[in-house]
């Protein structure tokens, strides 16, 4: 009977000591290595309130600028401000683009 019990303790352990290490795996691959890249929120002074009238947002490389508005999102290339591209959001919220 002991060897029973030594049997079941082990397994015990071994079942905990497998959720651990899953748990760990899951925390670090949601926490660290998928976790999304921060933005660069900016307010540039120099863009006409027609503009700047939302959320601004630049890409890393500074090339683009992403003004998010409740119902849309415009994309500007950067050197000269020219509009790229217009996305409709219709009643969806934009997290990201």
């Amino acid at each position: 009977m002991k060897r029973a019990s030594r049997h079941s303790q082990s397994l015990i352990f071994w079942l905990l000591a497998t959720l651990a290490f899953q748990l760990g795996v899951y925390v670090y691959l949601d926490r660290v290595l998928l976790a999304p890249a921060p933005f660069e929120i900016r307010k540039d002074e120099n863009i006409p309130e027609s503009v700047a009238s939302g959320r601004v947002y630049y890409s890393s490389s500074r090339k683009y600028m992403a003004v998010v508005k409740d119902d849309l999102v415009e994309i500007y290339s950067m050197p000269g401000r020219q509009l790229t591209r217009l996305v409709d959001t219709e009643e969806k919220k934009s997290l990201l683009f």
